[in-house]
C-alpha cells in the first residue's frame, strides 16, 4: 500500500520550567509516518468521536515524541494515559528476565520511577534515541527506540573485562482508546550487544514482587 508521511502539528513553546528536548530531537524532528488513506481524511467526513479520538491521540504523539527521549530522567506526561492502562514487557523475556508487566495508570507511574532509579543506580551514562514512528494500523502508533548506557560496577552487578558499554534497541507499541488516550503500552526487544550481566538481587525481587523493570541478560540477537 502507498505510504505517505505527515507531521504532527507544532507543540506550544514550553515554559520556564519546563524541560528542554534532547539536542537531536530538537535539530531533527521525527516525522510520524502515516497511511495515506488515514491522512487524507477530511474532517467534515469524520464523526465527533472520530475528531476527538484523533485531536486526543495528536496531544498524546506530541508528549510522546519528548517524553521517550527523556524517558530515564523524568516521569511522562501520564493524562494521556487511561486508567487502565496495560504494560506488556515482551522485552525482559527475550533477555532471561521476568517480565515486568503491569495494568493501570499508579503501577505504570511506579514501573517509570523504578526504570529512571536503576538507570542512576547501575548506569553512569544512558541515553535514549527515537529513530522512526509510523502508525502501524488505525489506533495504534509504533515507535523504534534505541538505548546507549557505560554500566558502574557493582555488587551483583558485572560485566565482562572488555566490554565497556550496552547497546539495545526496541519498538514500543501505543494503543489508543475512543477518547484518543493510550489504554495499551507494549515492548519489545530487536537487537542487545555489549556485555554480559548479572543482576542476582533484582532477579530475586523481580521473582517475588513481578514489578521490576526489563533487566538486561546479556548477548546479541536480532528479530525473527
Amino acid at each position: 500500500m502507498a505510504r505517505c508521511t505527515a507531521t504532527a502539528a507544532a507543540a506550544p513553546p514550553p515554559s520556564a520550567g519546563a524541560a528542554a528536548l534532547p539536542p537531536s530531537l530538537a535539530l531533527h524532528p521525527l516525522v510520524l509516518e502515516r497511511g495515506c488513506a488515514t491522512s487524507s481524511l477530511s474532517r467534515d467526513k469524520l464523526s465527533q468521536q472520530e475528531q476527538e479520538m484523533l485531536i486526543g491521540m495528536g496531544a498524546a504523539i506530541r508528549a510522546l515524541q519528548q517524553d521517550l527521549p527523556a524517558m530515564l530522567e523524568r516521569q511522562p506526561e501520564l493524562e494521556h494515559y487511561s486508567e487502565s492502562v496495560v504494560f506488556e514487557d515482551r522485552l525482559s523475556p527475550r533477555l532471561g528476565l521476568p517480565a515486568a508487566s503491569c495494568a493501570g495508570k499508579e503501577a505504570y507511574s511506579r514501573l517509570c520511577w523504578s526504570l529512571r532509579f536503576h538507570r542512576t543506580l547501575f548506569f553512569s551514562k544512558a541515553k535514549v534515541e527515537l529513530q522512526r514512528m509510523w502508525e502501524r494500523e488505525r489506533g495504534v502508533i509504533c515507535v523504534r527506540w534505541s538505548a546507549r548506557a557505560a554500566p558502574r560496577l557493582l555488587d551483583g552487578l558485572s560485566a565482562r573485562a572488555d566490554a565497556t558499554h550496552m547497546s539495545l534497541d526496541g519498538v514500543s507499541e501505543f494503543h489508543f482508546d475512543d477518547r484518543g488516550q493510550v489504554r495499551k503500552h507494549s515492548v519489545d526487544c530487536v537487537q542487545y550487544s555489549g556485555m554480559q550481566l548479572q543482576l542476582p538481587l533484582l532477579a530475586r525481587m523481580a521473582t517475588k514482587q513481578r514489578a521490576m523493570v526489563p533487566g538486561l541478560a546479556g548477548g546479541s540477537f536480532d528479530e525473527c
